[in-house]
């Protein structure tokens, strides 16, 4: 277990652990286009898993976060 500080993190959310990658990428060209610097590591957190209805499929709903630091 790690001890996230406490910050402004620029975030995005999915439903769909395949789109992880591309979800990142986004956060990051998010991050570049409003002058934010990133100042720790990228987090990816699963905050709900439900697999019931569709077993071929897993069903979540994921947080990308990187913490950021604003251009002054």
């Amino acid at each position: 277990m790690t001890i996230v500080e406490s910050g402004m993190y620029a975030c995005i959310y999915t439903d769909r652990y395949e789109d992880e990658l591309s979800y990142a990428d986004r956060l990051l060209s998010y991050c570049e286009e409003n002058q934010f610097s990133v100042s720790g590591d990228y987090i990816c957190e699963i905050l709900s898993e439900f697999n019931v209805f569709d077993e071929k499929r897993r069903n979540m709903f994921i947080r990308l976060q990187v913490p950021v630091k604003f251009p002054e």
